[in-house]
């Protein structure tokens, strides 16, 4: 069951999407640049009036730290640098969608668990899922270009009914 804090925070007290990765880490390097290049900057104008996305990174100190200094001059990203559990905590509160465009990678995702507790509806790739029994269009909504993922995003934020659904 989900804590009832974040039961208390509506559809309509959220906006945005999350994405939570280490920097160190290949697969979310490529999903953080997938995020910003293939879905932001080709489908601002599609995407909800001020969506941005957080990106909650790890180890920037230590990889990819030109990449995270180029991602926090943007308007449409907000970047989270190695922050506390109770500060990852409050954003899960703020947004209504999680974006997951992981490509590879083995395992249950850490990430994805986390948004779901939470009651953080997932967009994401069959990768980002695998091994979690969720089913797309009740738990989760399947994303494997950069159209679908907009579609998806675009779909969780018009309705608030259908982020109920996936949320539950």
């Amino acid at each position: 069951p989900m804590p009832n804090r974040e039961l208390a925070v509506g559809f309509d007290d959220r906006s945005g999407g999350i994405f939570v990765g280490n920097m160190c880490h290949s697969p979310n390097v490529q999903a953080v640049k997938y995020i910003v290049f293939s879905i932001l900057d080709k489908y601002r104008d599609t995407l909800p009036p001020g969506f941005i996305v957080h990106l909650v990174l790890s180890r920037t100190k230590y990889c990819e730290y030109d990449l995270v200094q180029s991602l926090m001059l943007r308007s449409d990203v907000q970047v989270h640098r190695d922050i506390t559990d109770e500060a990852l905590q409050d954003l899960h509160n703020k947004v209504r969608v999680m974006v997951a465009p992981l490509f590879y990678g083995a395992g249950v995702k850490g990430k994805i668990n986390y948004a779901l507790l939470r009651g953080v509806p997932v967009v994401g790739t069959q990768i980002s899922v695998e091994g979690m029994h969720l089913v797309n269009g009740e738990s989760t909504l399947a994303a494997h270009t950069p159209v679908e993922f907009r579609d998806n995003i675009v779909a969780i934020n018009n309705n608030a009914t259908l982020w109920q659904t996936l949320r539950r």
